[in-house]
C-alpha cells in the first residue's frame, strides 16, 4: 500500500493544473505531508496552493519509487554556489570580480562550463527540453524554458556557471 506522501506526489505528477489547491477537502495528514514536502524544497506554497519546486522535478519520481518519508530520503549532494573554507571568505577575490577587474566576452566562456552547470541543475528530461528550446528559439527560448521549471532553477544554473573556478582561470 502506498503512503500518503506518494499519493500526493503521484497526484501532482498526473495533475493537469500542476498544483494542489489548499481547501477543505485536504485532510490534516495530507496537509502535514504537504508542509514537510515544502520544508524540504520539493513543493512551494504559492497563492493558496502547493506547486512543484526544483527538487520535485529532480527527485519526485525517485521519492515515489522508494516510497520513504521525505525526511528519511537521501537527497544527493548538491554543490553550493558559494564555498567557504575554514569559515572565512576570501574578500579580495570577491571584490575583484564585483569591481569588474576581469572582463569576459561571451566568446571567451567555455561552453563546457555551461553544459556542466545545466547537467548539475536539471534532470535529463529537463535538459532535453532546454536543448529543444535552444534549437527552436535560441537564447530567449532557453531562458523561458528554464524559468518554466521553477523559481530557483535559472538561479541554480547561473550560480553553477559563476561558481565554477575554471571560469576565472585559464581562458
Amino acid at each position: 500500500m502506498e503512503s500518503v506522501q506518494t499519493k500526493i506526489l503521484k497526484d501532482l505528477f498526473e495533475s493537469q493544473i500542476g498544483m494542489i489547491p489548499i481547501n477543505d477537502s485536504i485532510s490534516n495528514e495530507e496537509f502535514q505531508i504537504l508542509r514537510k514536502l515544502e520544508s524540504f524544497g520539493v513543493l512551494r506554497k504559492e497563492k493558496g496552493s502547493y506547486k512543484p519546486d526544483t527538487r520535485f522535478y529532480k527527485y519526485g519520481k525517485t521519492l515515489m519509487a522508494q516510497d520513504v518519508p521525505v525526511e528519511e530520503f537521501d537527497f544527493e549532494y548538491q554543490p553550493k554556489p558559494l564555498q567557504v573554507f575554514n569559515n572565512t571568505f576570501h574578500a579580495h577575490n570577491i571584490g575583484q570580480v564585483n569591481q569588474g577587474s576581469v572582463n569576459y566576452s561571451f566568446d571567451q566562456i567555455n561552453i563546457k562550463i555551461v553544459k556542466e552547470s545545466l547537467e548539475a541543475a536539471l534532470t535529463p528530461e529537463q535538459l532535453k527540453e532546454v536543448m529543444e528550446a535552444l534549437k527552436q528559439n535560441g537564447k530567449p527560448g532557453v531562458k523561458q524554458k528554464l524559468k518554466s521549471f521553477g523559481g530557483d532553477v535559472l538561479a541554480n544554473v547561473v550560480a553553477g556557471i559563476l561558481s565554477n573556478p575554471l571560469l576565472y582561470g585559464r581562458m
